[in-house]
């Protein structure tokens, strides 16, 4: 399913594409996805070969019940990009991370979901940045 929005507030265009529920970012330099508390316990955000040099969580809706953790990296360091404690999904707000970490070959990166007792809600979006 592919979804276009555009947005004209105050003479400037805002473009939104998505894609099976992915963002596609309008710069090659890149990659935003949507992600919610009801991805089971991760969630393959992106795939490849590159450094990230930013990621950014946006929370849209907090996470509710006990304390929740979120981590994103890679099957052999789950917080490599980000780890729990640079990020509180109880609390609506964007958290920045600045791994500058290289993958040489094709690596899948992941959301790794660690929900607290009783949640019941959750979501927001992840912004890679590459350099």
């Amino acid at each position: 399913m592919s979804d276009l929005e555009v947005t004209i507030e105050d003479g400037e265009v805002e473009l939104t594409v998505t894609v099976n529920d992915t963002i596609v970012a309008p710069n090659p330099n890149q990659f935003a996805i949507d992600f919610a508390y009801n991805n089971v316990s991760s969630r393959l955000i992106w795939s490849g070969a590159k450094r990230i040099v930013r990621v950014e969580m946006a929370i849209a809706q907090v996470f509710n019940g006990a304390p929740s953790q979120l981590k994103i990296g890679d099957l052999s360091v789950q917080d490599r990009l980000m780890s729990a404690s640079q990020n509180n999904p109880a609390k609506l707000g964007v958290w920045e991370a600045y791994p500058f970490y290289k993958y040489l070959t094709t690596t899948d990166i992941y959301l790794f979901i660690n929900l607290g007792l009783g949640c019941t809600q959750g979501n927001g979006t992840i912004i890679l940045y590459f350099e």
